[in-house]
């Protein structure tokens, strides 16, 4: 799939308003989010929002794309989960969290991962394979 910088409408591409990212326009002339993968909630655009928003967006959709290459052994429904800020200023959270992580959990997609909130733009959640990883995280980023 590949994302588009506008649209024929002036507004911009649209913006998934359930996971915060730019849709991607696939096969067959339709749009869906590549986050949730569905076009239910690509009722907003993106220069509706102000220009601080509209980065941000396009800061997650990125994320998202690169997270799309990603695979991870980790089974999230059973997953045990931390919610913490994003990073400011579109600062990969593995830049911010992996060394720990990696250093006193383990392997990323197999002991933790992550993914970025879909209910809120400034926070992501962390996943936890074991409730006691998830506790210690708790401990040492309050």
């Amino acid at each position: 799939m590949t994302r588009l910088t506008s649209d024929v409408s002036g507004l911009g591409p649209p913006v998934c308003t359930r996971c915060l990212v730019i849709g991607c326009l696939g096969v067959g002339d339709s749009w869906t989010c590549p986050r949730c993968h569905t076009s239910a909630y690509l009722n907003g655009s993106l220069f509706t929002y102000t220009q601080a928003y509209q980065k941000r967006i396009e800061v997650r959709t990125a994320i998202v794309e690169g997270r799309r290459k990603i695979g991870s052994d980790l089974l999230v429904r059973n997953a045990h989960t931390s919610i913490r800020p994003f990073m400011a200023d579109g600062e990969e959270p593995n830049n911010y969290y992996r060394s720990w992580l990696e250093e006193n959990i383990g392997r990323q997609g197999r002991d933790w991962d992550w993914e970025l909130c879909g209910t809120d733009i400034d926070y992501l959640e962390i996943y936890f394979a074991k409730r006691e990883h998830a506790t210690l995280f708790e401990l040492k980023w309050p």
